[in-house]
């Protein structure tokens, strides 16, 4: 596995997050999941993750919530 991606253990341990938060982000395609040839594990790409993990400015989080409201319709 390339070093630019976590499984879901490492991610949880590495970024402080819950098994529900991971998948919730997942469910909701706000990570993508890939899988390597032979490997039955779930990796997602660090830089997806540390983008998920920057602060948002004030004023776009209305936007930013509305974003995601729309994309689980």
């Amino acid at each position: 596995m390339p070093k630019d991606y976590l499984n879901i253990e490492d991610m949880m341990n590495q970024f402080n997050i819950s098994r529900s938060t991971a998948w919730k982000w997942i469910r909701d395609s706000q990570l993508q999941t890939y899988r390597f040839i032979g490997d039955r594990k779930s990796y997602v790409k660090r830089e997806d993750l540390k983008r998920l993990r920057e602060p948002i400015p004030i004023g776009n989080i209305k936007k930013a919530t509305a974003r995601t409201n729309l994309a689980a319709a």
